[in-house]
């Protein structure tokens, strides 16, 4: 209680009256109350007293936090130096707050040298630490390094602030480099149309223009333009060390392009580029995402500064591969490492446990993740409630939806999948409408309660909402929308109204369709309808063994031996064999 009354009236502005009742508490004291005090004095301009008390805490015995000494630093006179080396005493020098204040108080008592080495050397960076940096550069001449970062930052991924792009003009307008500060300008109002006008007008494009319309493109899904400005760059005789070459391999990752990907990696190992984190993490990214993930391995080994990004792509990749028993040990490995786990890197090892449906994996990443605080941020919570869900655990699975600080149609969607997964299609259609009448349903939404509809058995329900999709909601139906009617049809025996949909649908039916169909016949004895499903899949060259057992089935009850030898004899000379069941024990 009593410091929250110290910290109304630092806040009221009565710093007099908050002092009485700080002195007047010597033997309730805690860490928290010092850091009341002491900031109040940091952010009154009065950094001696704020230092004064920082030593009277230090002398009664009471270590000093991440937050008091990031608070005794606030006092724009307050020599650093004395405080980082108690921050380098007490263990905090890789807190990303305390090196963040570091680098700011640094940098704003005329020791630039000392904040760019601290910031050279942090392990960890956020958008804060380079937003320091940034403005940091530009005080003190150095712009150039101003704009270096502010590339660096976006092929991290950070995302930028106001505090970014207030930086990045003020440099950009020291440099003379007009076109930079309108480009950087439009890119604060997200408007890249814009700042593609203001590229193509510009008289004269260095480099610095050419990568920021390269990144932009690339980071809005505009591939095809990301490329061709890349290939254009190639030949207007810049420097190739500069080229944005981990937004080029984001591409390529997006693309799933092995051969660009390498193409981009034999560029980077001729500049020397790999060296430079932003691009192994691009390498690992890329490589991990065409599943090649010995290559992936191979170059996250060989870099030296690994960051949460380096684990983080790496992780993903083996998760995004089927390979989760790999994914979970990389995890515990980037624990073990002492590296900061972020949402993503919990949200992909959640993913893993549930690949291999190990709840008690599962429930120690949950845990993990709430002590960590994120637990209800919505991508984690998402990744929690899928985890469960395919687990068998709906109480918890919804438990975890309650928790999500933010629902948005992900979440909703993920929740509609869990009741289905389990059996419960009212739950699965009732959490649908819910999510109607709260966000809104897109396609994934609709796929998600047809699907509920099919495993139910709620042919006329999975009717009724396929129906309403384009006239009511303006969703246009799919191909995958179309299989998943066309086996709720077939599962319920109407396999004319299956056949009669896939007639009458816009695109040719696909070897997934026919051979649901031809399943749906086998059933339900349309002998046939199943010779057309079966004459359909031959015309494909199915490669699939379960789909030939199913018509040597179709054939063998019908008595029809030699359309039984003609189908064996297909099915060796395509090498088709029935994919083998497996199990495992934890």
């Amino acid at each position: 209680m009593t410091n929250k009354q110290i910290s109304l009236r630092i806040n009221s502005g009565d710093l007099a009256e908050a002092r009485r009742l700080f002195e007047a508490t010597a033997t309730e004291r805690t860490r928290v109350t010092w850091t009341i005090i002491i900031g109040g004095y940091a952010r009154s301009a009065r950094p001696d007293d704020a230092f004064d008390l920082f030593n009277r805490m230090l002398r009664s015995g009471i270590d000093p936090d991440d937050l008091t000494l990031a608070s005794v630093l606030c006092g724009r006179d307050v020599s650093p130096v004395q405080v980082h080396a108690r921050v380098v005493k007490t263990g905090h020098a890789s807190t990303v707050l305390v090196v963040n204040t570091l680098i700011d108080s640094y940098a704003k008592c005329g020791l630039f040298d000392e904040s760019r080495a601290l910031f050279d050397g942090s392990r960890e960076r956020d958008s804060i630490t380079y937003n320091t940096m940034i403005v940091a550069c530009h005080r003190h001449g150095c712009d150039e390094r101003a704009v270096d970062l502010f590339h660096d930052m976006r092929a991290l991924g950070l995302r930028p602030t106001q505090y970014t792009f207030s930086g990045v003009l003020f440099a950009a307008t020291a440099l003379t480099h007009i076109g930079l500060a309108r480009q950087t300008h439009a890119l604060i109002c997200d408007r890249l149309d814009e700042a593609e006008t203001l590229f193509q007008e510009a008289p004269e494009r260095d480099c610095v223009s050419y990568n920021v319309m390269i990144t932009g493109y690339a980071r809005v899904g505009r591939f095809v333009e990301s490329l061709r400005l890349f290939r254009e760059l190639q030949f207007k005789g810049f420097d190739r060390s500069q080229f944005p070459l981990a937004s080029v391999l984001s591409v390529a990752a997006s693309r799933a392009d092995l051969g660009m990907g390498r193409r981009v990696h034999a560029q980077a190992v001729v500049t020397g580029a790999p060296s430079q984190i932003t691009v192994s993490n691009a390498l690992v990214d890329m490589y991990a995402k065409c599943g090649e993930l010995g290559s992936a391995r191979a170059i996250f080994s060989m870099h030296v500064d690994r960051n949460e990004v380096s684990w983080t792509a790496l992780l993903s990749g083996y998760v995004e591969n089927g390979l989760y028993e790999d994914g979970v040990r990389v995890f515990a490995e980037m624990r073990r490492a002492g590296v900061a786990t972020d949402r993503v890197a919990f949200a992909s090892a959640l993913r893993a446990s549930a690949g291999a449906s190990s709840l008690p994996l599962c429930e120690q990443l949950h845990a993990c993740a709430v002590r960590a605080g994120h637990a209800s941020g919505a991508h984690v919570a998402c990744a929690v409630l899928d985890a469960y869900a395919k687990c068998g655990r709906v109480l918890e699975a919804e438990r975890a939806f309650r928790d999500s600080r933010e629902r948005n149609a992900v979440s909703w969607n993920a929740m509609v999948t869990a009741y289905a997964r389990n059996g419960m299609t009212e739950a699965a259609v009732q959490c649908f409408e819910s999510m109607v009448r709260t966000v809104g349903a897109n396609e994934v939404s609709f796929l998600c309660v047809l699907c509920a509809c099919r495993h139910g058995g709620h042919v006329e329900e999975g009717l009724r909402w396929f129906g309403r999709m384009r006239g009511e909601y303006g969703v246009e139906a799919r191909r995958d929308h179309y299989a998943c009617v066309v086996d709720m049809l077939g599962r319920a025996g109407r396999v004319e109204e299956a056949m009669r949909m896939i007639r009458e649908m816009p695109f040719e039916a696909d070897e997934a369709m026919w051979t649901s169909v031809l399943d749906a016949c086998r059933v339900h004895g349309k002998r046939e309808l199943a010779e057309v499903a079966a004459n359909w899949l031959l015309k494909m060259d199915v490669r699939d063994g379960g789909t030939y057992l199913t018509m040597l089935d179709v054939y063998a009850r019908a008595g029809e031996w030699g359309e039984v030898r003609r189908v064996k004899g297909l099915m060796r000379a395509h090498g088709a064999m029935k994919e083998r069941a497996y199990s495992w024990l934890e």
